[in-house]
């Protein structure tokens, strides 16, 4: 498995890069842990306001109780 490197001596082994499937959550975490970034950063290349997260979540949620009605 070739290496990814971050910096100078550390590497991490990912499986992407020979195209073997997806980093594993427990990898995401401890490179998102190693360079001081939100594991959202990584994935999706920007950190989430938390206001609009609870925002997102309360319309569902809103939602889902009005489905929930219908039954």
């Amino acid at each position: 498995m070739r290496p990814f490197y971050f910096g100078e001596t550390t590497a991490i082994s990912i499986e992407k890069e020979r195209g073997q499937g997806k980093p594993s959550l427990e990898l995401l975490v401890e490179i998102a842990l190693y360079f001081h970034v939100s594991t959202d950063y990584l994935l999706l290349g920007r950190e989430l306001d938390r206001d609009s997260v609870r925002v997102i979540l309360l319309e569902l949620s809103a939602q889902m109780m009005e489905l929930a009605k219908k039954l």
